[in-house]
């Protein structure tokens, strides 16, 4: 399974040039995918909601402050195009999911009540993925009720900006796998550790807000990884493909897998003659070696083979098998 990087690049503060530079750098720095966020203020909060990043991030007074400057669907659309089919969006509203173009959809963690937004956002035909921040399990359920049969990827998260390494909660994906469904990482912590621990968890994607401009641009920019950092995340995916496919890959099933099969018989050893044995010869010890390979009888057969009569000449070296004895024996 291919490991893949999001790099959510937020609203840009609703600046085009500055969306269409961060995303030209996420893709350089080899981001799967870069994700914006589809959205109108005034549809989404009201006027004097706080925000609720930590005290740590510098932000606007009120939510609607913060989102007050967003890029018009029209202006994703052109971010998307440099992005060579690599961009998709997280709705906010049903507007957004009419005639969406993108081949995912993304739902934010707080709107896993929004019922009417995530049946709109399936009803788009794409690919959907869903952030569980701050969600039960019984919620996690409730919403793919609502969606039967539709491709989800659920990503695991905390609903905290930042969030600090106690509330990362990596091994969640564990658990999330549980539901028999694809399951990523939606990783607000600093740094690239839970990253890393996320892919190593089996985390088919991991989503991290990515910035070119650094703490300068406030907000989610405070905790967001740059270009080199992304790039550090993306040279460990397949480090982290292979770790995982070493944990999970094939069946639990004790027993041989195909690939061993040649070494199976080659670094075995079976019973050999160790002499020319004539036919009609009872069979001493002094006439056996155990040697590779395995085309003979058994090693731990040995005392049992010991003492029957061949019905045919047993070169010296060739595999003694059970068709060199009376069967009535």
């Amino acid at each position: 399974m291919t490991r893949r990087l999001i790099a959510e690049i937020g609203s840009c503060n609703g600046d085009l040039a500055l969306a269409i530079d961060t995303a030209e750098a996420a893709i350089e720095a080899g981001a799967w995918q870069v994700k914006g966020q589809m959205f109108h203020a005034d549809r989404l909060v009201t006027k004097d909601a706080a925000g609720y990043g930590h005290q740590s991030i510098v932000e606007k007074p009120t939510q609607h402050e913060a989102f007050a400057n967003a890029l018009t669907y029209d202006q994703w659309h052109t971010v998307s195009t440099v992005c060579k089919g690599k961009f998709f969006a997280s709705v906010f509203d049903l507007e957004a999911c009419r005639d969406y173009p993108y081949e995912y959809i993304k739902i934010a963690s707080g709107d896993i009540t929004y019922k009417g937004l995530v049946v709109a956002a399936s009803q788009t035909g794409k690919r959907m993925i869903v952030s569980t921040g701050a969600a039960t399990m019984s919620e996690i359920h409730r919403l793919r009720s609502w969606i039967p049969g539709v491709p989800v990827t659920l990503l695991v998260c905390t609903l905290s900006y930042p969030t600090e390494p106690v509330d990362a909660n990596v091994n969640r994906i564990t658990k999330m796998q549980s539901l028999k469904v694809d399951v990523g990482y939606s990783d607000h912590t600093r740094g690239t550790a839970a990253a890393h621990l996320a892919f190593d968890l089996g985390a088919s994607m991991v989503e991290k807000h990515f910035t070119i401009v650094g703490k300068g641009g406030g907000g989610d920019h405070d905790f967001a990884i740059g270009p080199d950092q992304a790039r550090e995340i993306v040279q460990r995916v397949d480090a982290a493909s292979d770790a995982v496919t070493l944990v999970y890959g094939g069946s639990d099933i004790v027993g041989p897998r195909v690939s061993e099969l040649p070494a199976l018989n080659g670094a075995r050893r079976s019973l050999h003659a160790a002499v020319d044995i004539p036919s009609g010869t009872k069979l001493r010890s002094s006439m056996v070696s155990v040697l590779r390979p395995a085309d003979g009888i058994e090693p731990w057969q040995l005392q049992d083979t010991l003492g029957r009569h061949t019905v045919r000449r047993i070169p010296k070296n060739d595999p003694i098998t059970t068709d060199c004895f009376y069967h009535s024996e």
